[in-house]
């Protein structure tokens, strides 16, 4: 069973409630989890520091306003046998975060979907978009209504038999749903979105009697490797919760139209690209449900994955 051990909360110590620190507990105390609570305080722009009168001390002040806040949610969290450090981050807050994750050899981050000083329209935010394609390990970005969520967690999945590093992902997106599940006491539901290749020319090449033998042959070589994926885990593609969806043009449409329709609390997916640089592209699916899904999002990388924050932090120490 997938246990995180190591987690990172991104909080915002002006808010009045936590949500990221509410379901991050719900993680981490059934499985004593060590938690670093941080908040990060944003450089003073060069303007700022010319005109505000003693900018280092008023900087100084809002870092110990936000660490001892930070020690006022920690306090009670100790109280309950866990392992929990406060830090305040400096610096633009997807980069700082994604050092801390580098440098700390955490498991998982743990965020809202969106800060209330974002100045994107996108449900998860500048930060969270960033974060999704950056951090070096798992990510979760929690629904500023969390307490009121439904209970159902969904694995985003594609099999993708032929491509072991992807079936792989897909087996790691099973089993950390299902650990999720039991952790919460959550309902698990798994959805595979799939699109008939180049449906359009098909329709011009094939009759329509053509047309429907290949969808319906598509449709049994989906479901006997959508089986063969969940057999570990007591599913089928029978079962009602188990739901195949065949979308008109991208899989991630789909995804995020299910997640919408039935209420579902969080999607957890993999952020693999089918080709691509590491660390440079998430993959289609998931760049169309972080576009579209306006739910808690939990997404994890593949073992060969190079965060681009990383990646810039070892070229400025090796000097290339």
């Amino acid at each position: 069973m997938k246990r995180f051990r190591n987690i990172l909360v991104a909080l915002d110590t002006r808010s009045t409630t936590h949500p990221a620190l509410d379901w991050a507990l719900s993680v981490a105390v059934p499985s004593k989890a060590r938690l670093t609570l941080v908040d990060v305080l944003p450089d003073l722009s060069w303007i700022a520091r010319n005109v505000v009168p003693h900018s280092e001390a008023h900087q100084q002040l809002m870092l110990d306003d936000k660490q001892q806040k930070l020690e006022e949610l920690a306090e009670p969290i100790r109280k309950l046998g866990l392992d929990v450090t406060t830090k305040v981050l400096r610096g633009k807050t997807s980069r700082a975060l994604c050092d801390e994750v580098f440098h700390a050899d955490h498991d998982l981050l743990v965020r809202v979907t969106r800060g209330t000083n974002s100045r994107s329209s996108a449900f998860y935010g500048t930060t969270g978009s960033r974060l999704m394609r950056n951090s070096p390990c798992a990510l979760a970005l929690i629904h500023p209504n969390y307490a009121a969520s439904s209970g159902r967690i969904v694995a985003a999945i594609d099999p993708a038999r032929n491509n072991s590093a992807h079936y792989k992902m897909t087996r790691e997106v099973l089993d950390l749903t299902k650990s999720l599940a039991e952790l919460q006491q959550k309902e698990m539901h798994v959805v595979h979105a799939w699109v008939l290749f180049t449906p359009t020319l098909l329709k011009s090449t094939f009759s329509a009697n053509d047309l429907a033998n290949f969808r319906k042959s598509s449709e049994a070589d989906i479901a006997k490797e959508v089986d063969e994926v969940l057999e570990p885990f007591g599913l089928s593609h029978r079962d009602r919760r188990v739901h195949l969806i065949e979308g008109k043009i991208e899989a991630g449409d789909s995804v995020a139209k299910f997640a919408d329709e039935e209420n579902v609390e969080m999607i957890v997916l993999g952020t693999m690209a089918r080709s691509g640089i590491a660390g440079a592209l998430i993959g289609n699916t998931a760049e169309r449900v972080l576009e579209l899904a306006k739910c808690s999002l939990l997404t994890i990388k593949p073992d060969a994955f190079i965060s681009p924050e990383s990646a810039a932090d070892d070229d400025t120490q090796t000097g290339s």
